[in-house]
């Protein structure tokens, strides 16, 4: 029985192709609205709304002598991945990884022919991953602890091997898929076939009763993430407010055909309500719930009033739909997808995503995103100026503003020379809504 979904819709459907397979185990879970994709959230996870979260758990104790196998076909998506992890206090730690490029199709004996390797991506082959325990000699349940490495070279494993952690504790399976692009004249993504999940013997690879999957738990909030040694981003507060706000200056600006009295508002709303500050980004590398193909998060934290607006701009990296890194080098591309993301950080959620396909680059290179207002006016005076709007859907607007800069899969010398650097770093500030409605609200 193969399970698709459709990205657009809410509900999980299921496309009949035969009897499910007797062994099964239960079904991937998803999180609240992981089915759904666009610019509004919210996702679980912190995640990105252009991306889709599927989630295998099992516990640890249980599964010592089990290899969870996943089968399935490389689905019409611009990446995904597979991941192990160790749910601990503060989230899902990060373990082990295989990520698109680097798969092994059935029937092969490397990558060479994986589609998303070699940068001309057709949907539709097959795969398998085998899940094995990482073994230690003192994991007990009478094993010696090269149980792992004895399965890993026999004949009995697949190609593809991801390694999971024996501390005791819930696992899970992360399946990432961030979704491709849509054709001219479509309305709704196409569907994804899920992979399949099924138990084997660590001993002899035959199939065996699955342990009953987990479903997947979280926080509710940031209070154990309150305090730790993870970096500032992952603390909630005022203490951890971007401290670089400079104070306002006046650009030279041509007030020919102000009237006086209007002249006054707009030096007032510089000088005196101080509405005009920048933030910065900076970069963390995520132990916990983050994807293997990011390497270092950008994130900016700041404080906004209600009705306040935020203007972000940043060198718009190229980017490659498909092909392994090496791949996308040679092609002049700098990596596979970018997003800029708003979250709130107290509830573990992804607010509101733009992808890099919605929006405009101008003849310089840069994009300019504006955070500010959701609703249809103010969404027609952004775009008219060329720019693309990140709504805000904060529930309160007294929350703190957390900004996530995602660039997936950069290529190597992408990373090793732009990365976090000079004008691919986004430049940021806040301004008063009407200071933007009068044209003042820039970012140079």
């Amino acid at each position: 029985m193969k399970r698709c979904f459709n990205v657009y819709a809410v509900l999980c459907f299921l496309c009949c192709m035969g009897d499910a397979a007797a062994l099964e185990c239960p079904d991937w879970r998803w999180g609240s609205r992981d089915l759904q994709i666009g610019v509004e959230g919210p996702k679980d996870y912190y995640g990105d709304t252009n991306i889709a979260y599927a989630i295998f758990s099992f516990d640890s104790n249980s599964s010592l002598d089990t290899v969870y196998r996943i089968k399935g076909e490389l689905p019409n998506a611009r990446y995904i991945s597979i991941e192990s992890s160790e749910l601990v206090d503060i989230g899902s730690w990060d373990f082990d990884a295989i990520q698109d490029h680097q798969i092994v199709l059935d029937g092969e004996v490397d990558n060479s022919t994986n589609p998303f390797a070699t940068g001309s991506f057709v949907a539709g082959e097959s795969f398998t991953v085998d899940v094995v325990p990482d073994l230690d000699a003192d994991d007990g349940a009478g094993l010696t602890g090269n149980e792992d490495e004895d399965y890993m070279n026999s004949s009995s494993a697949a190609a593809n091997i991801l390694l999971s952690p024996t501390n005791g504790n819930e696992n899970q399976i992360w399946l990432r898929i961030v979704l491709p692009k849509l054709a001219v004249g479509d309305t709704a993504y196409p569907e994804v076939d899920l992979p399949t999940i099924t138990a084997l013997n660590l001993s002899n690879g035959q199939e065996k009763e699955c342990p009953v999957g987990l479903l997947a738990a979280r926080p509710e909030s940031a209070e154990a993430i309150n305090g730790s040694d993870l970096g500032t981003p992952y603390a909630v507060g005022e203490d951890y407010l971007a401290l670089s706000q400079s104070e306002p200056s006046l650009a030279a600006t041509d007030f020919e055909g102000i009237d006086i009295e209007e002249l006054i508002l707009r030096l007032l709303d510089i000088f005196v309500t101080r509405k005009w500050s920048t933030f910065d980004f900076g970069v963390i590398e995520i132990p916990f719930e983050g994807s293997s193909a990011i390497p270092g998060y950008s994130y900016a934290l700041t404080k906004m009033n209600e009705g306040d607006v935020a203007v972000i701009k940043l060198k718009a990296p190229e980017i490659g739909e498909s092909g392994s890194p090496e791949v996308m080098q040679e092609n002049d591309q700098d990596m596979r997808y970018w997003s800029v993301c708003s979250l709130d950080l107290a509830h573990g959620e992804g607010l509101a995503c733009l992808a890099d396909e919605g929006i405009e680059v101008d003849e310089d290179g840069y994009v300019t995103i504006v955070y500010g207002p959701n609703d249809a006016s103010f969404q027609e005076l952004v775009e008219g100026r060329g720019y693309k709007l990140l709504p805000d859907t904060r529930q309160s607007p007294d929350e703190l503003v957390t900004f996530v800069y995602r660039q997936l899969l950069p290529s190597p010398e992408f990373a090793a020379m732009k990365l976090h650097v000079g004008e691919y770093v986004p430049r940021a500030r806040v301004c008063s809504a009407r200071w933007f409605k009068w044209g003042f609200c820039r970012v140079w």
